[in-house]
């Protein structure tokens, strides 16, 4: 699977993703994975990740989450393959494990 390179977490990137099924890397200001998830709405999850709006209320350190990431990569794919993706790699991160 390929993933784009690099774009910065801000409104002038993610709107021009496409609404559509993928996987999604949030990466440090070293460009080192953080978080690894998968979304039906790409677009949807990434507005909400940039915004705090996913579950930070209901999981204690994903605001740190939010306040590290500041560069995403992204692939997209059908819904069961980010699934499976995701499972691998989100055992070594340190915020999949929150």
């Amino acid at each position: 699977m390929r993933y784009s390179d690099p774009r910065r977490l801000k409104y002038s990137e993610v709107k021009n993703e496409d609404n559509e099924p993928g996987i999604y890397k949030l990466l440090d200001k070293n460009k080192d994975v953080i978080y690894v998830g998968h979304s039906k709405r790409l677009r949807h999850r990434l507005k909400a990740v940039m915004w705090e709006r996913a579950d930070y209320d209901q999981v204690d350190g994903k605001h740190d989450l939010h306040r590290e990431a500041e560069f995403y990569s992204r692939a997209y794919t059908d819904l069961e393959r980010a699934r499976r993706i995701e499972r691998k790699l989100k055992k070594r991160l340190k915020y999949n494990k929150l």
